[in-house]
């Protein structure tokens, strides 16, 4: 360990001069290109192409606290595929959750005879599979992928076959060409902000970008699927490349990061919400007529059979029904409109229109919900920033919380930048205004937003008469020596 500050080799976690906690890096100069070389020849050779990838992704420096890389031979296999890796050495697809509990082989698009072989044997009603129109009861940990992540996790595979052979001299293990041929084999489920993934099984795929999977297993994330979006890895990555060594040191470090790994779900340690599905076939008459006499909930728990019923008994994997048919999980909508609409304000313009024409909704109230919960932190937060920013060497990237007295960086000399700039301040102050106008919103928030522009008018002014100011008293110097 070396000091950050003096330099010095410390022996302990801390500094005994400097008094400040001690790196496990170091400042030196690197012959990038003899490492790179070397890696290649360490796994080029055993290439049967022998060609170098036409691209190769690099990072401009290391946020973990040792500055530990990993080896040079695993990016160099990743660009073979065009992946790119996350802050912990894995690879990701990220993709949307939606529940989902029962399915037929042909919406899935698995022969018959292999949903056999994965333990569908019944339908839902008893009867063996034979055909692809068959109801099937989705197991708890088996998910439904998009026809892209059966292709992304093929080239994956390929990564992780490589990396076994080429660097860590054991046998292939996936040897997949086809997404037809991820079927059977095992993912992990993992939601920003937890540090578990959840072991899943590939059971088929769906032509819409969404991520099927039993309303327990989304749960077991940490997830309630109203729109969420969570990271789909394949079995195998996290265990061969991640290192807690390369998570960031800093707060929030250890979120969405496979800390822990869960292999078999338990449905009474996830979520209360997924104990509240119901899996009837239908609702007595009695469930209709207290829900006219506005009965409270804790009333319908006795006419209801839910999943958090069956808790501690077989009956909570299994025997789940449905009230409703649909003719096929693959039609309506395969991409969600936060994908298609490309700017912020186009989403919220639809958010508002579709507010407007539902009748139980208020769009007044959508409109200052927006407003105060968005567009007002925004622009009060990022005017805070601005007067509190750091300064960045736009050379080396050295981050400075005052700016050097010589204006410059005091490593290489490079000029200065602001991290946070006016244009970031001012972005959504007309929007804002456009809401209270379009909605007659509170007087109040119009001169808020007024005392902001103000306040942003008389930031920049007085910065550029300081400006001005300056340049003239360098005139004036200089004019003064001339003479």
């Amino acid at each position: 360990n070396t000091c950050p500050r003096c330099g010095r080799a410390v022996e302990g976690e801390n500094c005994p001069v400097c008094n400040i906690k001690a790196s496990g890096g170091h400042s030196c100069d690197l012959d990038i290109r003899a490492l790179f070389e070397d890696a290649w020849k360490n796994i080029g050779n055993k290439l049967s192409d022998q060609g170098l990838p036409p691209r190769i992704k690099c990072v401009k420096g290391l946020m973990n606290r040792n500055k530990v890389p990993e080896p040079m031979e695993k990016g160099l296999l990743r660009a073979r595929y065009d992946l790119s890796v996350f802050k912990d050495g894995t690879l990701r697809y990220d993709i949307t959750d939606v529940p989902l509990t029962h399915f037929t082989p042909g919406e899935v698009g698995v022969p018959v005879e292999r949903l056999r072989e994965l333990g569908y044997a019944a339908d839902v009603s008893g009867a063996p599979l034979e055909s692809p129109g068959q109801m099937l009861e989705l197991k708890v940990q088996d998910v439904v992928l998009p026809e892209d992540c059966g292709k992304y996790l093929v080239k994956a595979s390929k990564f992780v076959d490589d990396l076994l052979e080429l660097y860590y001299g054991l046998p292939r293990y996936y040897n997949l060409e086809t997404p037809e041929e991820v079927v059977g084999h095992l993912i992990h489920g993992l939601a920003p902000h937890t540090s578990a993934t959840i072991i899943g099984r590939v059971i088929g795929y769906t032509t819409a970008r969404v991520c099927y999977a039993h309303p327990l297993w989304h749960a077991g994330k940490r997830r309630n699927c109203d729109g969420d979006e969570d990271a789909i890895l394949l079995g195998l990555d996290p265990f061969l490349n991640f290192s807690r060594e390369f998570l960031p040191e800093q707060s929030g470090g250890l979120m969405d990061a496979p800390l822990y790994v869960i292999p078999f779900l338990n449905p009474s340690e996830v979520d209360g919400e997924a104990h509240n599905v119901d899996v009837m076939k239908g609702y007595p008459p009695e469930f209709y007529r207290i829900s006219h006499d506005g009965a409270s909930p804790s009333e319908y728990g006795v006419l209801v059979d839910s999943i958090g019923r069956r808790l501690g008994t077989e009956a909570q994997f299994q025997g789940f029904s449905y009230t409703h048919e649909t003719s096929d999980i693959n039609h309506g909508s395969h991409l969600g409109a936060y994908n298609t609409l490309k700017t912020m304000l186009d989403k919220l313009e639809k958010q508002l229109e579709l507010s407007e024409k539902v009748r139980a909704v208020d769009a007044e109230v959508v409109a200052q919900k927006v407003l105060t919960s968005h567009f007002m932190k925004d622009i009060f937060g990022n005017l805070r920033a601005f007067t509190s920013q750091k300064f960045r060497c736009v050379s080396c990237n050295r981050k400075y919380r005052r700016p050097p007295l010589k204006g410059t960086c005091v490593r290489c000399g490079g000029k200065l930048a602001m991290t946070v700039h006016k244009g970031g301040i001012e972005k959504y102050i007309k929007p804002a205004q456009g809401l209270v106008d379009r909605y007659d919103l509170d007087p109040y928030y119009s001169d808020r937003l007024g005392l902001v522009r103000n306040e942003i008018a008389s930031l920049f002014a007085e910065a550029e008469d300081e400006a001005e100011e300056e340049d003239s008293k360098q005139i004036s110097l200089t004019r003064f020596m001339r003479g």
